[in-house]
């Protein structure tokens, strides 16, 4: 009799919030401290929004694997335009427009590889995050895919410069 109670409560919310009687079986997982080195140990599970009203501006733990293509993508060309730009420079087919990478370029190759890497991924880490949310009415996650065409349409144009011209 005392099973049929319990099933009955647990079938009805408002009835087990008066009654006090715990239903869950899993242990509380905030009595145990994370462990320093927990990778891979627990994994996020909020791929998207829990409830109606968080569709905007709110952080998920896994993200799809399209954003992952994406920023690998952006990554790779930002090294390709690093390394178109210090081709143009070196044969004088181009100056450099961005006056803070200039101040780097003429520091060294590897000063301007450094700041253009940390930037570049720093920026990008930024914006995977920030994916669900929108900045005025325009979604994060279109300006990354925007990032992708506006850095394939510059390596294209370096790619005609050093090899058409």
């Amino acid at each position: 009799m005392a099973q049929a109670t319990l099933r009955s409560l647990t079938f009805n919310y408002h009835l087990t919030n008066i009654s006090g009687i715990e239903h869950r079986t899993n242990a509380d997982r905030r009595k145990t401290a994370t462990p320093p080195l927990f990778i891979g140990k627990h994994r996020g599970r909020r791929t998207q929004k829990r409830r109606d009203n968080e569709h905007i501006n709110s952080y998920v733990d896994c993200y799809e694997s399209r954003f992952l293509f994406i920023i690998i993508g952006i990554a790779i060309l930002s090294c390709f335009d690093a390394a178109f730009t210090l081709q143009l420079l070196q044969q004088n087919k181009a100056v450099e427009a961005n006056p803070v990478m200039l101040h780097f370029i003429e520091m060294g190759l590897y000063p301007f590889l450094a700041v253009k890497i940390i930037l570049t991924s720093s920026c990008l880490l930024f914006l995977v995050t920030h994916k669900n949310f929108h900045i005025k009415t325009v979604p994060v996650s279109k300006i990354i895919y925007a990032f992708f065409a506006a850095y394939t349409i510059l390596v294209v144009y370096e790619m005609a410069l050093l090899f058409i011209i």
